[in-house]
């Protein structure tokens, strides 16, 4: 495969999982370098090289200058970003055991309501509402009374 120099440092902010803000700080250089070489408006200075191989001596520098691998094969590889830049990965799938019978779970410490504490307890309003956004509501203590309310 036949890239350009723009090409081969955009596969190299992949490989590292890098932003090219991150990679211009990881090899101190200003963004802007980092940004020309990318849109192709300039070329790596020796300086960007030489900043590049100290920091990163895993890259093959014959393959980031001429696109041929000198002795190491490079795997180029399109990592997916989300909005904000970070990594997209694939779920990895979990294995899990799922044993052949599951337990049943035994009832413990079960709250026993007595008929005074529901005796207690009284509804204090019902509020229906209809398709129409209309809706009624009821009061069951003082008056009973049923009140209706249009909200359209």
């Amino acid at each position: 495969m036949n890239t350009t120099i723009a090409e081969r440092l955009q596969i190299i902010l992949n490989q590292k999982s890098l932003t090219a803000s991150a990679f211009a700080e990881e090899i101190d250089v200003q963004r802007s370098n980092i940004s020309h070489i990318i849109s192709g408006r300039s070329k790596p200075s020796l300086d960007f090289i030489e900043k590049m191989c100290a920091r990163f001596p895993d890259i093959d520098i014959s393959w980031f200058i001429s696109g041929k691998a000198a002795n190491r094969q490079v795997i180029e590889k399109q990592v997916q970003r989300d909005l904000f830049g970070q990594i997209v990965e694939e779920p990895q799938p979990i294995a899990v055991e799922v044993p052949q019978t599951l337990p049943i779970p035994q009832a413990t410490n079960v709250q026993q309501i007595t008929a005074n504490q529901l005796n207690e307890r009284k509804i204090v309003k019902i509020i229906t509402f209809f398709s129409d956004n209309s809706f009624q509501e009821f009061v069951p203590e003082v008056d009973k009374s049923v009140n209706t309310h249009n909200n359209g």
